[in-house]
């Protein structure tokens, strides 16, 4: 009888290492196998964590940069649609005003009810009386301020124009008629920003609608100093050195 074949003889099956990394027994042809390739280490939790973190940060890093980069770009094209937007409605504001001189009842309604009232009472009395459209309450107040646009409400009401839902200046009633005449070296500012919004728009100025103006402009502090002979601390405190005081400012009240 045969003796039964022992393992790692030649000629015999090979006795396969029980562990990873010992050698293997010789082969049939009495060669030895090769052992085991070196078994590849994987990167731990720990390591894997982190590059999670760093790939999160670097995402938010991204986006915040992108974000800043989208705001120097949009936002100055935003706020100067918005001066653009505000000039119109001055405009609306001035058409409003023109429809009263040439209407004889709001004429003697003006006269009568609005002669001392000026600033935000002018207003709040126009819309009252029916002199301005109440479509225009909206337009008095800025796009780019603090100030919210008023409730209609107050118009047929007992309420008020609320001072912030104002954001414009105004002649006096009873001299609004005589004002609008004025022109060239005599014309004056009908219309301005109040001392609350003097400030909505740095880079341009102030919005102003002059008495022979066809539409409103921006006036910058420069050109209120080289025309009007304005000093830089009357340019910032207008309710207090400006309105009522000062030329072209003086006829036009909060």
């Amino acid at each position: 009888m045969n003796e039964p074949m022992q393992p790692g003889q030649p000629g015999q099956p090979p006795q396969y290492p029980p562990q990873p990394g010992q050698p293997y027994p010789p082969n049939m042809q009495g060669q030895p196998y090769p052992p085991y390739p070196p078994q590849k280490q994987g990167m731990s939790g720990g390591k894997i964590a982190l590059i999670i973190v760093g790939v999160i940060f670097a995402l938010l890093f991204l986006g915040g940069l992108l974000v800043g980069v989208l705001a120097v770009a949009v936002m100055p094209k935003m706020t100067n649609a918005k001066s653009r937007l505000e000039i119109k409605q001055l405009g609306d504001l001035e058409t409003g005003l023109r429809n009263i001189a040439v209407d004889d009842a709001k004429k003697k309604r003006l006269k009568t009810t609005l002669a001392d009232a000026s600033g935000r009472d002018f207003y709040e009395a126009a819309f009252k009386k029916k002199l301005l459209d109440d479509n225009l309450v909206n337009k008095i107040c800025s796009l780019n301020g603090t100030d919210s646009p008023a409730d209609k409400s107050f118009i047929d009401g007992d309420g008020s124009l609320s001072a912030t839902s104002c954001s414009y200046t105004a002649p006096k009633g009873g001299e609004l008629l005589s004002l609008m005449a004025r022109k060239g070296s005599k014309r004056t500012v009908l219309i301005t920003f109040n001392a609350r919004n003097w400030n909505n728009y740095p880079n341009d100025g102030v919005p102003v609608l002059w008495s022979d103006g066809e539409t409103a402009v921006f006036m910058t502090f420069d050109e209120a100093q080289r025309d009007w002979g304005i000093t830089r601390a009357e340019w910032d405190d207008p309710a207090g050195k400006l309105f009522g005081k000062k030329a072209p400012f003086d006829h036009t009240y909060e």
